[in-house]
């Protein structure tokens, strides 16, 4: 298939996307496979602001959003199983960033990449990285949300 000859060149090179060619193979087989995350929940202290920001940077990726209750707001990407939704924290205390975690958003492409960056910013995300090739295989762009939370962006 198309998807296991595109990641045979990467995989030679790069260990990262070793699990992805030995998924696409499970995935031909008709194997069903577990997932280690099928959603990313990120805190805020402005659900109304977060949902504004994030309605606005998804609206290209035919993406559905609903709330299922007044603490949190989610995301499907159309035909995706996996969700991403923003929470006011449970225990009432104020959201805060995690160091070192980062929530990473697979694009189709370079320029996917540049527009939802641009996009963001326009939003009134921090810009933490320029677009542009950080290895060989990795194209990425950086960004937090108005929660200060980092976001990449990358194929």
């Amino acid at each position: 298939s198309f998807f296991i000859s595109y990641f045979k060149n990467i995989t030679k090179n790069n260990s990262i996307y070793k699990n992805i060619n030995l998924y696409s193979y499970w995935v031909e087989k008709g194997e069903k496979l577990k997932k280690i995350a099928a959603y990313k929940t990120l805190g805020t202290n402005n659900l109304d602001a977060s949902k504004a920001f994030y309605d606005g940077l998804f609206e290209d990726l035919e993406t559905l959003s609903f709330s299922p209750n007044e603490r949190s707001q989610f995301w499907v990407i159309k035909g995706d199983d996996s969700m991403f939704a923003v929470f006011k924290p449970y225990d009432g205390e104020m959201a805060s960033v995690g160091n070192g975690s980062m929530t990473g958003f697979l694009m189709n492409s370079e320029q996917e990449v540049d527009d939802i960056h641009a996009k963001a910013i326009s939003l009134g995300a921090t810009d933490e990285g320029a677009p542009g090739r950080r290895t060989e295989n990795f194209y990425g762009a950086y960004v937090r949300d108005l929660d200060g939370n980092k976001l990449v962006f990358y194929v």
